[in-house]
């Protein structure tokens, strides 16, 4: 990182759109201590801005139009990255144009300037993604941006009284699943899924939550399988809400019967049947036979 083109991205006045300052910021963290050798991958200039890929690239070549960053010795990026599919573009930094004045005159300042469309009172709207209001600046998606995946399950929540989507109930108060499973001919189905009433709903929850962070198979034969062993266990006496609490302590994906002698209460009672033999040896009516 070079402090001296931190600082003259900093305190240059040419560049004043908030997108494209935070773009040059990303490539002058790269460069030299004159401007030189800035080849950052885009991927890591998103990474660093939190702006979509396609708006670093317009900024990038806004910046370039404007005459504060130019191409460099692409030779250096051949030497110093062997694949040609990841060669970056070597860029340098203008650090010599500190203010308008300093530009040449074929300098195009569009994309680097907001466009101030109400200058009323509250925030500036700006064409790159704020919207003017009396609260401040509300940021708005990026067009064409990428939409969030849909979920492979989710889990029909009972409804409750003053739902907040902010604060969404917890998958362990669900009374059923809902599964989105894609037959043999490709179609996506849905699949709902009850689940037991003696099923422990904290514990069965905690369980979900570690089979998702082991990437554990999500379908309704799996799931089915899990409940089919529980059952088997609280048949037999056990608890079921302790082995799913032993499964999620210790990270695993299904569930095992404990180990060691059943409980108290479903330790089948033996019938006794008259004295035990110790009791008959030791009695006075025993003559040796």
């Amino acid at each position: 990182m070079s402090v001296q083109a931190m600082t003259w991205a900093w305190s240059q006045t040419v560049v004043t759109d908030p997108l494209a300052v935070s773009v040059l910021l990303a490539y002058a963290n790269f460069a030299s201590e004159d401007g030189e050798d800035c080849f950052p991958s885009t991927d890591m200039i998103v990474r660093m801005t939190k702006i979509c890929e396609r708006t670093v690239r317009k900024k990038v070549d806004a910046l370039v139009a404007a005459g504060v960053m130019e191409l460099g010795d692409q030779e250096i990026v051949r030497v110093k990255v062997k694949r040609a599919d990841r060669r970056p573009v070597n860029y340098r930094l203008r650090m010599d144009i500190e203010t308008p004045d300093d530009l040449p005159a074929n300098a195009d300042l569009n994309g680097v300037h907001p466009v101030r469309k109400n200058p009323s009172r509250g925030a500036s709207q700006v064409a790159t993604g704020c919207i003017s209001g009396k609260n401040g600046v509300h940021l708005r998606s990026e067009r064409g941006a990428p939409g969030a995946p849909k979920p492979i399950y989710n889990h029909q929540i009972k409804p409750s009284g003053n739902p907040n989507p902010l604060n969404p109930p917890l998958a362990s108060e669900a009374t059923s699943m809902t599964f989105r499973e894609q037959d043999d001919d490709g179609k996506i189905r849905t699949v709902s899924l009850d689940l037991p009433s003696w099923l422990p709903a904290e514990a069965w929850g905690g369980y979900l939550q570690t089979r998702k962070a082991k990437k554990a198979p999500r379908t309704v034969r799996a799931i089915q399988g899990v409940l089919r062993k529980l059952e088997a266990f609280r048949t037999a006496g056990h608890d079921v809400e302790a082995i799913l609490d032993t499964s999620t302590e210790r990270g695993w994906t299904g569930v095992f019967e404990p180990k060691g002698a059943l409980p108290a209460s479903a330790t089948p009672k033996r019938q006794s049947f008259g004295r035990s033999l110790e009791q008959h040896f030791a009695s006075p009516e025993f003559d040796g036979r």
